[in-house]
């Protein structure tokens, strides 16, 4: 049976997404697919809020896991009521 949701991984300030790999790989193991973001490194200062905004219009149901500053994106995105936002799980995130 497929998982009702996608779990998409934002990673932390000047992290690439590639350091999420084992906690991907397990989560694929359990059953769900799971996302990269359309960036590479996470900067905060080019448009990674709308890209995630713009990767979960096509990605359909989806949990944000953010490390850091990743998990502030996620909130931001879940604040704005996204509606493909369905929970957000944030990993040393600042709030």
């Amino acid at each position: 049976m497929a998982s009702p949701f996608s779990v998409l991984l934002i990673p932390g300030l000047l992290i690439p997404s590639i350091v999420f790999h084992t906690l991907r790989s397990r989560i694929e193991y359990a059953g769900y697919k799971c996302l990269y973001p359309t960036f590479i490194v996470n900067l905060l200062v080019g448009d990674e809020l709308a890209q995630l905004a713009k990767q979960l219009d096509v990605t359909g149901p989806v949990v944000l896991v953010g490390h850091s500053a990743g998990g502030l994106l996620a909130v931001t995105l879940a604040r704005a009521k996204h509606p493909n936002v369905r929970a957000v799980i944030g990993l040393g995130t600042p709030l």
